[in-house]
């Protein structure tokens, strides 16, 4: 199941309180991210509870005496409505690392919204997430017992989801441009524990570098998301660096490559010139239009697409030059 599928579909599990979803997938592919969008979406509260630094009685409280009886108080991280809210998720993210035991003293609250003498309120549901024992990851095999309490789903990458975030998230242009191309480079498994490899935290984690690091170098690239894909990326780096600096002149001369590469370097550059000035001048979204009349098709509607994905209405204007585009590409946009 793909990021936005998986959003719509925690949605609606959510309004039942039991069975909770538990969100399998590899290192790094946006599962945290999931949920906590979804309870940002719902506007819901969420307390992200690792059962790794847990003991096992942890989760009943601690032990107190009160008028001469035991009694157990809650743990802050368990939900209080009259503290935290009527509605929210208690996330166990990276269930499957916690040690055995502690992964049983979650038997109850999962399956039963208790444990001990705390009640989980009513508005207020379990979600779960974790790596699988194939990606290389520190886990450990979750009993039969506790699988059974979940709705198990598998989450995959998709690099159209992954994209609309990445503008949502202004990752640096130059990873989106080069993953337009490189597609297949968003997601590749990890195949040594002490090297990098690249996923969609990883390639973040490099926008974050490179933001600060202007002219990162190979070795920059590869502390992110390993060697392998360092050299390619770096290769494309350099055809980056060596196209025309402004924009609005490839959009006055109608710059363009045959080379795919390079052509998809350059739409990179007008996608962020779409992004940073669609709204004070909106004359770059006609000469963005008239310019993708003009380049290869898969370039063209790759091009356009994307200014969709960041603001569909500026670029669709009725009165723009992008009837002329449509009718053009009209047979590529159905097959599409």
């Amino acid at each position: 199941m793909f990021p936005r599928e998986m959003t719509e579909k925690l949605k609606l599990l959510l309004q039942l309180p039991k069975p909770p979803p538990f969100i399998f997938g590899a290192p790094g592919i946006g599962k945290s991210e999931i949920v906590q969008q979804t309870a940002k979406e719902l506007g819901w509260n969420l307390i992200d509870v690792r059962l790794l630094l847990l003991d096992p009685t942890d989760l009943r409280g601690l032990p107190a005496v009160v008028d001469g009886k035991v009694k157990w108080l809650r743990q802050p991280f368990l939900p209080e409505e009259a503290i935290h809210g009527p509605r929210g998720i208690l996330f166990f993210d990276e269930l499957n690392v916690a040690p055995p035991l502690v992964q049983a003293s979650s038997y109850q609250i999962t399956v039963d919204r208790k444990i001990g003498e705390y009640k989980l309120p009513d508005g207020w549901r379990i979600v779960a997430a974790g790596n699988r024992t194939t990606d290389m990851a520190i886990v450990n095999r979750m009993p039969a017992p506790l699988i059974s309490r979940f709705a198990i789903y598998t989450l995959d990458v998709s690099f159209d989801d992954w994209k609309i975030w990445a503008y949502a998230h202004n990752v640096h242009p130059m990873i989106v441009a080069f993953l337009n191309f490189r597609p297949g480079l968003l997601f590749d498994a990890p195949k040594d524990r002490d090297k990098s490899f690249p996923c969609p935290r990883s390639w973040f984690n490099l926008s974050e570098v490179m933001s600060v690091i202007k002219d990162a170098n190979a070795e920059d690239v590869s502390s992110c998301v390993g060697p392998g894909v360092s050299r390619e990326f770096h290769a494309f780096m350099k055809i980056y660096e060596h196209l025309p600096s402004d924009p609005m002149e490839i959009l006055s001369r109608g710059t363009k490559f045959k080379e795919l590469d390079k052509q998809n370097a350059l739409n990179g550059m007008l996608i962020e010139c779409f992004k940073a000035k669609r709204e004070k001048d909106p004359s770059v979204c006609n000469a963005i239009l008239k310019y993708a009349m003009d380049i290869q098709a898969e370039m063209s509607i790759m091009l356009i697409r994307d200014c969709m994905t960041i603001d569909a209405a500026s670029i669709m204007k009725p009165d723009s030059e992008w009837r002329k585009w449509s009718q053009k590409y009209s047979a590529y946009n159905k097959r599409g």
